[in-house]
C-alpha cells in the first residue's frame, strides 16, 4: 500500500501596503514608501531637503522579513499540512526599522543633549584628489581618530558640537579639505582602515568596474551584443550555477507568454508585479 503525502505549499505575498486596508490597491515607488515609512525625515543636511535612499533599499528590508516568515510559514505547514499564506506590507517593514532612531531622539532629549534633525554620517562623504571617499565615526574613539589622521586634534573631543553642523563643522571641513584634495581615495581608505576607522571610496558608473572586491571577481560582465558592461548576479551556487549572460529575447521569440492571473488571488484584479509580487513553494 502506498503512502501518499500531501505536497506543503507555502504562499508569500509581497506588496506596498499589504493584502487589506484602505491602501491595498494604492500604487507605491520607493520614494513614496520611504517617506510614508519614516525615512526620508532623517536623512540629509539640515539646510537642505530630505533624500531617500537609493537603489530600492525597501526591497532588501522587506524581503529580509519576508524570508523569516516564509520560513516560519513553511514550518508550520510542515506540522498541519496546511497551506500557509504571508502577507507582508513593504510599508510595515520600513516603519519597523524606525523605533532605533526614535528612541535616540528621545534618549538624547531627555538629557537635554541637542540631536540633529536628520541624519549624515560624520564626516560623511568628502572630496579627495580623484573623487570621493566616505568615512563614518561611529564612536567617540572613531571621531577621535579621524581627527588625529586629518591633522586637526583639536576637534577630537567636540564630536557633538560638530554633528550639530555648526561653527566647528565649518572648521572641520577648512580644515580637513587640504588634507584629503592631497591624497587619492586609495590611499585615504587605507590609512583610515588601518586605525579601524570605517572607510571606503565612493563609487559611480566609471570607477565601479575597476574597484576590488568587484574586479577579482568579475562581477562586471559584458553584455552579449550590446558591448557594455554590467553586474552579473550576486548569487554563486555550486549545485545550480547562474546561467551565463545572454542577449534579450525578440519579441515572440518564446511564445506565448504564461498567464499571469491565479485562482487563489484574493484580490479582484491582478497587479502588476512591479505592486505587488508573490512567490509560491
Amino acid at each position: 500500500e502506498s503512502l501518499h503525502v500531501p505536497a506543503l505549499r507555502t504562499v508569500v505575498r509581497i506588496s506596498p501596503f499589504g493584502q487589506s486596508g484602505p491602501y491595498r490597491d494604492r500604487a507605491a515607488t520607493s520614494a513614496v514608501l520611504q517617506a510614508a515609512g519614516g525615512w526620508t525625515a532623517r536623512i540629509g543636511t539640515p539646510e537642505g531637503p530630505p533624500y531617500f535612499v537609493g537603489g530600492h533599499l525597501e526591497e532588501y528590508v522587506a524581503g529580509a522579513y519576508a524570508a523569516a516568515a516564509a520560513l516560519t510559514a513553511h514550518r508550520q505547514a510542515s506540522l498541519t499540512g496546511e497551506t500557509v499564506e504571508v502577507d507582508v506590507s513593504i510599508f510595515e517593514c520600513i516603519v519597523g526599522t524606525v523605533p532605533y532612531p526614535m528612541l535616540q531622539k528621545l534618549t538624547f532629549d531627555r538629557l537635554g543633549f541637542p540631536v540633529p534633525q536628520r541624519y549624515q554620517p560624520i564626516p560623511g562623504i568628502m572630496r579627495c584628489r580623484d573623487g570621493y571617499v566616505g568615512i563614518s565615526s561611529l564612536t567617540g574613539q572613531h571621531w577621535s581618530d579621524v581627527c588625529a589622521l586629518l591633522e586637526i586634534p583639536e576637534l577630537g573631543e567636540k564630536m557633538r558640537e560638530v554633528t550639530l553642523r555648526g561653527a566647528e563643522w565649518q572648521q572641520f571641513v577648512a580644515k580637513a579639505e587640504p588634507w584629503l584634495l592631497a591624497r587619492d581615495a586609495a590611499e585615504i581608505v587605507g590609512v583610515f582602515q588601518a586605525m579601524r576607522v570605517p572607510a571606503v571610496p565612493i563609487g559611480n558608473g566609471a570607477n565601479l568596474p575597476k574597484m576590488e572586491p568587484f574586479a577579482s571577481r568579475k562581477f562586471y560582465v559584458e553584455q552579449p551584443g550590446a558591448g557594455f558592461l554590467r553586474p552579473r548576479s550576486p548569487l554563486r551556487l555550486s549545485a545550480t550555477p547562474v546561467a551565463a549572460p545572454r542577449e534579450a529575447p525578440r519579441l515572440g521569440e518564446h511564445g506565448k507568454a504564461a498567464p499571469t492571473s491565479s485562482t487563489n488571488e484574493p484580490r479582484t484584479s491582478v497587479p502588476t508585479p512591479s505592486r505587488n509580487a508573490s512567490t509560491g513553494r
